[in-house]
């Protein structure tokens, strides 16, 4: 059963009914499934560094855009069995945590395996798959936060003492992975401004679309069976690896070149300024992933996981700008009325027409990159603004003939 896991999980959410999700959501998805499995067992080696690959990965969309897919992975993983004892292999939370069960779940999930020197090692792994991220954080809990982002670093130990039961409770080795769903509008009326320049804001990987797939409700899917076996299979054989991944020599010099070079394209939108600082990191816990995915062994990261590693890493930072506006967005005719006023101004400061381009940037500033165009014809037919010169691109406000009307 040879293969890519995560193209194999491609491949059977393109069978099954969770092709109503957009490809990033079931790129991602896969990307998750695998990070999961990896547990606390494999790590990344640069340098000193040690990395593990867990991620907190948030597939962000508008209502029906296939944030379900989510359940799909929690059932792979409640189903996975260990190959040698056929017990289960993860510990997969509740759909609802609390802070306090967050922490106690973790307690429940002690596994002890031998590790690769044969010795017997014990640690805590939690694999929370929640559809709606809101039912894990309903609302803005600074303690919560600082939680997560702690058990995000995989510290040696966590310990906490309950103030109202004085219960001390100490974690051994801790380890949390997460993927789940959320609305922009959940982050719009629950995170204050200041939670995009904390910790919590470097360790999510926000993994944007509002594209809602169209589909036959009466199309009927065959059932994959032997694609489903052969990934829990693979599942199966993640959870026998132990050790680091080590790199090939063309491996660690391409990844040692984009690092030096100022790790190239850097995003520029003033609320990833944070993530910013975390992008080398997360690219070590993709490229353990890749690697692992494609060989389902501990052999060195090849050149293709590197480059592949960055190629996931780039799509989903181009979109996140999106999800900033989205959680802004206002409706078009709301966006088309404050175009008309600005145009209105500027035209009259500078006594000139107005470049297509400026106007595209002041509504992409406004709304998702989708939307754009939308806005624009609207604006256009409903006389807002006017194109004076198509070669030139240019275009001047209709004042007089401007009505905005729901």
């Amino acid at each position: 059963m040879g293969g890519d896991l995560i193209t194999d999980w491609f491949q059977y959410t393109s069978t099954t009914q969770d092709d109503r999700s957009p490809e990033i959501f079931r790129k991602w998805s896969g990307i998750a499934l695998v990070a999961g499995a990896l547990e606390r067992k494999v790590v990344v080696r640069t340098g000193m560094n040690r990395t593990f690959c867990n991620l907190y990965v948030l597939l962000v969309g508008p209502s029906g855009t296939g944030k379900y897919i989510v359940e799909t992975v929690r059932q792979f993983w409640k189903e996975t069995r260990e190959p040698h004892t056929g017990a289960k292999a993860f510990h997969v939370s509740a759909d609802s945590l609390t802070k306090a069960s967050l922490v106690d779940a973790i307690a429940r999930a002690r596994q002890v395996k031998i590790n690769s020197k044969g010795e017997t090692e014990t640690y805590h792994s939690l694999l929370v798959a929640a559809e709606e991220f809101k039912v894990l954080l309903p609302s803005y809990d600074m303690e919560y936060i600082g939680t997560l982002e702690r058990l995000f670093n995989c510290p040696p130990e966590h310990i906490e003492e309950r103030r109202f039961n004085v219960k001390l409770v100490e974690i051994a080795k801790p380890q949390l992975n997460i993927l789940a769903g959320v609305q922009p509008s959940y982050f719009a009326t629950v995170f204050p401004e200041e939670v995009w320049s904390t910790g919590l804001a470097r360790r999510i990987v926000m993994v944007y679309s509002a594209e809602r797939r169209i589909r036959d409700p009466f199309t009927e899917y065959p059932d994959p069976k032997e694609l489903r076996e052969r990934i829990q299979h693979k599942l199966g054989v993640i959870t026998t690896l132990w050790g680091e991944v080590g790199w090939t020599s063309e491996a660690k010099k391409y990844f040692q070149e984009w690092c030096l070079a100022g790790e190239p394209p850097v995003p520029t939108h003033s609320r990833m300024v944070p993530y910013v600082t975390e992008r080398a990191r997360f690219v070590q816990k993709l490229v353990g992933i890749s690697s692992v995915s494609r060989k389902l062994d501990l052999s060195p990261i090849d050149l293709i996981d590197i480059e592949r590693a960055l190629e996931w890493l780039f799509e989903i930072e181009a979109k996140i700008p999106d999800v900033y506006r989205a959680m802004q967005s206002k409706n078009d005719w709301a966006i088309v009325e404050e175009l008309y006023h600005w145009a209105v101004a500027a035209a009259k400061k500078s006594g000139k027409p107005l470049s297509g381009g400026r106007i595209i940037e002041f509504i992409g500033e406004r709304t998702v990159a989708e939307k754009v165009e939308k806005v624009l014809a609207l604006a256009v037919r409903t006389r807002a603004i006017e194109c004076v010169d198509q070669g030139a691109d240019l275009w001047k406000p209709l004042s007089k003939q401007f009505r905005v009307t729901e």
